[in-house]
């Protein structure tokens, strides 16, 4: 093994630089793609949304929601709206907030 790597004259050694080169050149092209396509799917509003079962001391069934943004891009509420399906007492609720009223709760 050794014999054959004292033995490679000038010529060979640059062809060996070229081969080692463009790998690296190739390498660094499928990084920078793999880098751009996470970027671009980070550009877009990522929100998390949970919902969990609350109540009242009146005993009144309610949601409590919880939104989270987990992308990088800011994201700014102007509405909400939630219906849910008809409840214990056959009555389906409906819930719709403007930006007004948004921006009154306390968060």
């Amino acid at each position: 093994m050794l014999l054959v790597i004292y033995s490679l004259t000038a010529d060979q050694w640059s062809a060996i630089g070229q081969w080692v080169g463009a790998a690296g050149t190739l390498w660094a092209v499928v990084v920078s793609l793999k880098l751009s396509r996470e970027a671009k799917i980070a550009a877009y509003p990522q929100l998390k949304i949970v919902s969990v079962p609350g109540s009242f001391a009146d005993d009144r069934d309610t949601r409590i929601f919880k939104v989270v943004n987990v992308g990088q891009v800011p994201i700014t509420i102007v509405s909400f709206y939630c219906r849910s399906p008809k409840s214990r007492r056959g009555k389906e609720t409906a819930l719709f907030m403007d930006k007004a009223s948004i921006s009154k709760l306390k968060l």
